[in-house]
Order: C-alpha cells, then structure tokens, then sequence
C-alpha cells in the first residue's frame, strides 16, 4: 500500500505538506509491473504520469527491426505525459 512516506522519497514531492501528499494517494491508482512486462506499447498514448518508486523502466522505442533504449527511468523519479 502506497504511504505519504514513500511519496516522500521522491525528491520532487519531499517538502509537500502532507494535506498536498494525502491528495495526490487520492488521485492516483498503484500499479506493479513484473520485469520485463511493459507497461505500455509504443505508438499507444502516454496519457498520465508515473510516480516510479522501485526499479527501473526503459523506454525502447523499435526502429525497423532494432529496439533502441531512449530513455532509463530509475526508482524515486516522475515520468509519463499528460494529455493538455
């Protein structure tokens, strides 16, 4: 269960009051991934964005029949888009 905390572990969230922490574990959904299970298919929209906690995550995106690493995300970082 996802705790203020831990939240609080995320540079980007460690001054937030804890009204602002209680707020966000409201609005959002936990969610685990396996490794090597993805977490989306590229081409499919990056509609949200991610609080990662644990781990690591890869964007790959394939290049004909190459996959290219674009990007690494470790644990304690925000990553993801948002629709405007």
């Amino acid at each position: 269960m996802l705790t203020t905390s831990a939240l609080q572990e995320v540079p980007i969230f460690k001054d937030l009051p804890h009204d602002r922490l209680c707020w966000l574990l409201e609005q959002g959904v936990e969610v685990w991934r396996e490794p090597g299970e993805f977490h989306r298919r590229q081409g499919q929209p990056a509609e949200h964005v991610f609080v990662l906690l644990e781990g690591q995550i890869q964007i790959i995106q394939q290049v004909g029949s190459q996959n290219n690493v674009i990007a690494t995300y470790s644990a304690k970082t925000l990553f993801g888009n948002c629709p405007s």
